[in-house]
């Protein structure tokens, strides 16, 4: 299917609100970035790519560095990982520390900034320099050497950090961070400031591209299966495999079932308590 036609709809349609709103200014260097900019790129299963607008335009990925952070270290801890992260939706501020105290220093999925630094923390503690173990990876997804991550936006947001900061000791005084907390930030700032364009960001998520990389289908489906995180259940990632629907299908048919005969055999013996109390004289 040829989809550069509807990118170019798209970019159409949206011309009269790309000056609309405003960058994010709570990092300084991210101020600087021109509004105006808008990019999209498709990258198809046979590994066709359609692009539109500003798609060959640079950009720190900030957040989007989560889903690769959290990918390479499912595969370091495989289903140990989630001992130390939930998987559930936070319904908070994706910076919040609300839930962090009640929750005992287990962040509710990887995806808001506190699973994010535990998700670092793993990271840290089984590479020298997390960021360059993370900037390797993304290079190896996407296929391009050059991809690294932009010193000034890291430093910006190292002279900012002090949320996330307050937010790693607070993890780590409940014994969830293995690491020295501002080192994990450290990285996790670095990690942040990764620098891609779009056509690289969808090379990256490609699922050939996880083939390639040798880090196995089984992270894949793990770290896609993690929908509905972020407030509202606005964030999600895939589908899940058909196979798996159908699996739990008959399982949920099997518990009624069971459910079922149970209850059947509950109200039978009620009948049979009620009917001796009205036979006994």
């Amino acid at each position: 299917m040829n989809y550069q036609p509807i990118l170019e709809q798209i970019y159409r349609d949206i011309e009269p609100w790309r000056n609309a709103g405003r960058v994010a200014n709570y990092i300084p260097e991210l101020a600087k970035i021109p509004g105006e900019r808008f990019g999209m790129a498709v990258v198809t299963l046979d590994g066709e790519v359609f692009s539109v607008g500003d798609a060959q335009q640079r950009f720190s990925i900030q957040s989007i560095s989560k889903l690769f952070a959290c990918t390479l270290a499912f595969q370091l801890l495989g289903d140990a990982l989630w001992q130390r992260v939930g998987r559930e939706p936070s319904g908070t501020a994706f910076n919040s520390l609300v839930q962090l105290e009640t929750e005992r220093g287990v962040p509710r999925n990887p995806f808001i900034n506190a699973g994010a630094l535990v998700v670092t923390d793993v990271l840290c503690r089984r590479f020298v320099r997390a960021e360059t173990a993370l900037v390797q990876f993304v290079r190896r997804l996407s296929g391009v050497s050059d991809i690294d991550y932009d010193a000034r936006v890291a430093e910006s947001e190292l002279r900012h950090a002090e949320r996330n900061r307050a937010m790693a000791h607070f993890i780590a005084s409940f014994g969830n961070l293995n690491m020295p907390p501002d080192a994990v930030v450290d990285a996790y700032c670095r990690e942040c400031a990764i620098e891609m364009n779009c056509i690289e960001l969808a090379r990256a998520g490609h699922r050939r591209a996880y083939r390639r990389s040798q880090f196995g289908e089984t992270a894949l489906r793990a770290v896609a299966d993690l929908r509905h995180l972020r407030r509202g259940g606005r964030f999600c990632l895939s589908r899940r495999p058909a196979g798996e629907k159908r699996r739990r299908r008959r399982h949920r048919r099997r518990a009624a079932a069971r459910n079922g005969r149970l209850r059947l055999v509950a109200g039978a013996r009620c009948e049979r308590q009620l009917a001796r109390r009205h036979l006994v004289p």
